[in-house]
């Protein structure tokens, strides 16, 4: 999702809209025509909801960026590229967190069944909503500018109580979030499984914790079953379900949840800010610290990646040595990242050269070619359960075969296994094979297949097996390690 702002683009939503038989409201591409005879959520069924004028104001974009619009004869249609007076909807909402459309020129809502599309309804149409967005979120508190996070417990055999919302930056896989669509509602599902009730408990099961959605002008806020929004409350952010008005402190933003990895030297140490702004190869403790963890960025016009640590500062290049004390807005700040073998990767720095590390343990911008002392064995942290949606939808499994197809997701635990590698396992308590080249779901943990994932940025990975192909899927479902090269259909949300 995108932050706020006044242009059309700055803040929207990603939606699908299905009508009281299940149907998905669909732009087809031939003619701009529309039904509401979708079946599943697919692209054509997808809707960007833009904020208009007031806060339950929206326009509505459709995957071929033309917008719906009425007229006062009640015609709907969606060929228009421009926003107007006759695209102007506002959004209103039932108790069962159904929402439904009135244009604001005509006051009149809007209906759809198969090819009978109107917007001539004088009582409210109802719609079920579902977000057309990959799952696995953070989620950023509008008013007090902070992400939401498992609280941190007093003891490692303590297990977290609650849901703060206290971090500048959603820092490990404790700020990482599962939005969870169960029977038209959302559940909001922490990283170890549990979901946040209304009294801001975490519980194994996610009965009496399902929430509706409502949009507003700065967020989106989630209504319990009672009636109550999330907020956070007090000195600690608790969140919890206390108003039943929507104000600035119930509103969130849900943001894509960026790679965080920690980076082992060539000298077997994790890379770190642990000594201040320097980034440097020098920490082999047991424990793990937050300054020991990088955010990865994906830069879009250039191809690279930014490197944010817990400071809240970018590694910038500074003479030949790198620094974490840049704004990430500097050429300085971009790496180019080059996956190799095994989880290792090498980092080619702003000046062209590869970055190594000195005897000191300093990161240094000064090698002209990639040897052992410029590999870096990267491992990733924040996705301790991992969900992915390759072109034709989520993988997931079915009669021990993991599908390339699937209209709603599963959830796959993430294992680190030998020589850098990840495993997978399935909800069957089995972990992925690709003997025969068709991916199961049928192996014991010793029999496990090995897979590198690659970042591909815009939260894309490609997984390789160590023979060296990826996973590819079809439209059939089918999904075999048979690809020798990425194309789109080996690439996989995450």
């Amino acid at each position: 999702m995108t932050s706020n702002g006044s242009n059309p683009e700055a803040f929207s939503w990603k939606f699908g809209f299905a009508n009281q038989k299940g149907k998905y409201l669909t732009a087809e591409k031939f003619g701009f025509k529309l039904n509401a005879s979708g079946a599943a959520l697919k692209a054509k069924q997808v809707w960007v909801l833009e904020h208009g004028q007031s806060a339950d104001e929206v326009y509505i974009r459709s995957s071929q960026k033309r917008y719906l619009a009425t007229d006062k004869y009640g015609n709907l249609t969606c060929d228009s590229e421009e926003r107007g007076e006759c695209q102007r909807f506002l959004v209103e909402y039932n108790d069962q967190g159904q929402w439904a459309f009135k244009s604001v020129p005509f006051s009149y809502y809007m209906y759809g069944e198969e090819d009978n599309m109107h917007c001539k309804s004088k009582t409210a149409e109802w719609w079920h909503i579902q977000l057309a967005i990959h799952p696995q979120v953070n989620l950023y508190n509008t008013n007090r500018k902070r992400y939401c996070h498992m609280e941190t417990p007093k003891s490692v055999e303590e297990q977290p109580q609650e849901v703060h919302g206290c971090q500048l930056i959603p820092w490990g896989s404790q700020a990482m979030i599962t939005l969870d669509y169960i029977e038209n509602k959302y559940a909001i599902q922490m990283c170890d499984g549990r979901y946040l009730h209304p009294d801001g408990s975490l519980q194994a099961s996610s009965e009496g914790a399902l929430y509706t959605l409502q949009v507003k002008s700065g967020g989106i806020a989630f209504r319990s079953n009672d009636g109550k929004f999330l907020t956070n409350i007090g000195s600690t952010a608790t969140l919890k379900a206390r108003n039943s008005k929507v104000t600035k402190d119930e509103l969130f933003l849900i943001k894509d949840s960026q790679p965080q990895v920690t980076l082992t030297g060539s000298n077997g140490k994790r890379v770190s800010i642990m000594q201040g702004i320097d980034v440097s190869s020098n920490q082999d403790d047991d424990e793990l610290s937050e300054k020991d963890i990088f955010q990865l960025e994906f830069d879009s016009s250039s191809k690279k990646w930014k490197f944010l640590a817990s400071n809240g500062k970018y590694w910038v290049m500074k003479g030949v040595g790198v620094q974490a004390n840049g704004e990430g807005s500097a050429e300085a700040s971009l790496f180019e990242l080059e996956q190799l073998a095994n989880s290792t990767i090498a980092l080619k720095a702003p000046n062209g050269k590869y970055v190594t590390i000195k005897m000191t343990g300093a990161l240094n911008c000064s090698s002209d070619s990639c040897g052992d002392k410029e590999k870096f064995k990267m491992t990733i942290l924040n996705r301790p359960i991992m969900i992915l949606k390759g072109e034709f939808g989520f993988l997931g499994l079915k009669n021990n075969k993991i599908e390339a197809n699937r209209p709603t997701y599963d959830a796959f635990e993430l294992k680190q296994a030998h020589n850098g590698l990840y495993n997978f396992k399935g909800s069957n308590g089995k972990y992925w094979t690709t003997d025969g080249g068709q991916v199961m779901c049928v192996g014991e943990q010793g029999e496990a297949t090995g897979f590198q994932l690659e970042l591909l940025g815009n939260s894309r990975i490609g997984i390789k097996t160590a023979d060296g192909n990826y996973l590819r899927g079809e439209n059939n479902g089918v999904l075999t390690a048979s690809a020798p090269e990425i194309k789109n259909d080996s690439k996989y949300e995450f």
